[in-house]
């Protein structure tokens, strides 16, 4: 899912920092609960029009 909003023409930018992933752009309510449901265990916040995908947890 989070690859489907990258490709989208209304994102404006993302970028990866580790295994975070920050996303630019208007994210609906229902695109939110897609990007959750896709990526179980990981924090998802969004902030205006900024999506960020937490890092999880690293597997020792």
């Amino acid at each position: 899912m989070l690859e489907v909003l990258v490709a989208r023409p209304t994102t404006s930018g993302a970028t990866t920092i580790n295994t975070a992933a920050v996303v630019h752009g208007a994210i609906s309510e229902k695109e939110l609960a897609d990007v959750r449901t896709s990526h179980p265990g990981r924090h998802i916040t969004v902030d205006g029009d900024v999506l960020v995908l937490w890092p999880g947890q690293q597997l020792e």
